[in-house]
């Protein structure tokens, strides 16, 4: 590994980050999660999370935006960072008034896998795939992509404990996010995966009802409606496989509600935002010879990337901000039959 090369690709986007933290330090805290797993060469990087909105908006709902957990998958910070500054920007057509009267609070983990981004590799600096890596067994995975305890020296491997990062997010979850009264939505931002792009909820380790799927169901109804080039389902109807990081989470968060150590009343409403990136390998086959490609468009399309996923990203965050639609997601959750969770 090329130890300078590393340093500098990370501190690139540690600068992107910094930029906009800066630009709106009005409405912007940040602090550091933890650190990343370290490399071979001793370098270790910083998980930052950034609070964005008023204070006092912090109490009740909230919003959690994630990338970088697989560090190939930069087009997807890309997006990440580009609809915060979108809605911070009171010049910008999707400005968030919400954001700045106190009805909306965003957390936003921008990279959670900065190792990754710095190597270019998919996998933490142990050669962990974190979106394999939360313990939880598929009922039928696919072979192979769907994880592998193999080796960490092939992709999609599993690790066989808990990494660094991923127990940074579960911390973060357990201890920050969860005790909140409200609802709480989290956006995972992905790329890579087909030509098209797909919006996902729990499980992808089994076909089986997830919690709270009427609440799920009319989400992905609202926004299908809106955009019909999304595919919009449960995650486990595309693929399964091992150790999805919000499978776990949401199994997590549902036994804490059944050991009164999370208020009852509480909606944690984990989505995935798959950005399919496999059209451009369809243009240029060549594209397969460079892991980095097959995961990410090239440079003069990423601007048209950026701008098709702004709206579908404004809204999801937008989902329970205003006091009709929070009120149906919550009367949905009161009506649902959903089955006991797994434990």
């Amino acid at each position: 590994m090329d130890t300078t090369k590393a340093i500098l690709r990370f501190d690139r986007w540690e600068r992107r980050i910094i930029r906009i933290v800066r630009r709106f330090q009005d409405f912007i805290r940040i602090r550091q999660l933890d650190f990343s797993s370290t490399t071979l060469d001793g370098l270790r990087f910083p998980i930052y999370l950034l609070e964005i909105g008023k204070k006092k908006a912090f109490g009740r709902d909230t919003v959690t935006l994630v990338s970088g957990v697989h560090g190939l998958e930069t087009i997807a910070i890309r997006i990440h960072l580009d609809i915060l500054r979108s809605m911070l920007d009171p010049h910008n057509p999707l400005f968030s008034p919400a954001l700045f009267s106190g009805k909306l609070a965003i957390y936003s983990i921008p990279i959670l896998n900065p190792a990754g981004v710095a190597l270019q590799t998919r996998a933490n600096a142990r050669g962990v795939d974190l979106n394999r890596n939360s313990g939880i067994e598929a009922e039928k995975a696919v072979p192979f992509f769907g994880g592998q305890s193999l080796s960490p020296k092939l992709p999609y491997f599993r690790g066989k404990t808990l990494q660094r990062e991923t127990r940074a997010l579960y911390r973060f979850l357990r201890e920050q996010l969860w005790p909140i009264s409200g609802i709480h939505t989290v956006l995972d931002l992905h790329s890579g995966y087909g030509r098209q792009s797909y919006l996902w909820w729990p499980y992808s380790f089994s076909n089986r009802r997830v919690p709270n799927a009427a609440v799920f169901g009319q989400i992905g109804a609202d926004l299908a409606e809106k955009y019909p080039s999304y595919r919009i389902g449960p995650m486990a109807s595309s693929y399964q496989t091992h150790g999805d990081l919000w499978d776990r989470a949401l199994l997590d968060f549902e036994k804490a509600k059944a050991e009164s150590r999370v208020a009852k009343e509480n909606l944690f409403l984990p989505l995935t935002l798959e950005i399919g990136t496999w059209e451009e390998i369809r243009k240029n086959p060549l594209r397969l010879v460079k892991k980095q490609k097959i995961f990410n468009p090239p440079q003069q399309n990423r601007k048209m990337y950026i701008r098709e996923h702004r709206q579908i990203l404004y809204d999801i965050v937008h989902l329970h901000v205003r006091k009709q639609d929070r009120q149906r997601y919550l009367a949905l959750r009161d009506q649902a039959n959903t089955q006991p969770a797994l434990f």
